[in-house]
């Protein structure tokens, strides 16, 4: 039999410890359930003429303005404030897609569609979730790429030093 997945443990472990108070949105999406996209500045890239600096820029907004849109998003769908639900998820769908995210970005679309009913669907609360680690799971691909860029500076800068050394 296969092991179990952290966020199954945390689950179970949720279920068992807190069964009457714990409502069934929730729980933790399971890993298999979230969508892990890779993204791309392409398209960002071309829209800014191959300007880093403004791409360093703009990766930052995603990261800041994200973080709070999803916060916002997240506590819109709790209050059932379904005007500022939808204007969060379409707000986020737009960053989204702006990195290549498409995956990512039809989930926001799905929740800014049900938020323009008006009406709490069940679906609501799962698609907010996913949302949720997808975003987080981007922020935590482009400090990747940042640190990785940083670390390529930094041995190429040593690199030339060294050499520089030697040719004296």
């Amino acid at each position: 039999s296969k092991p179990f997945r952290q966020l199954t443990i945390e689950n179970k472990l949720r279920k068992f410890l807190f069964p009457s108070t714990l409502k069934e949105e929730e729980l933790i999406i399971e890993e298999e359930e979230a969508i892990i996209e890779e993204y791309s500045t392409e398209l960002l890239m071309e829209m800014i003429g191959g300007d880093q600096a403004q791409l360093a820029t703009l990766l930052n907004t995603f990261i800041n303005q994200g973080k709070s849109n999803v916060a916002n998003m997240k506590q819109a769908l709790l209050d059932k404030n379904w005007d500022q639900l939808q204007t969060q998820a379409h707000t986020i769908k737009t960053s989204f897609k702006y990195l290549n995210l498409f995956q990512s970005a039809a989930l926001c679309e799905k929740l800014e569609q049900f938020a323009s009913t008006k009406k709490e669907n069940p679906e609501m609360h799962s698609l907010s979730k996913k949302i949720d680690l997808a975003f987080v799971e981007t922020i935590k691909q482009i400090q990747n790429d940042i640190e990785w860029e940083k670390s390529e500076i930094k041995n190429y800068i040593l690199f030339n030093h060294y050499l520089c050394f030697f040719c004296i």
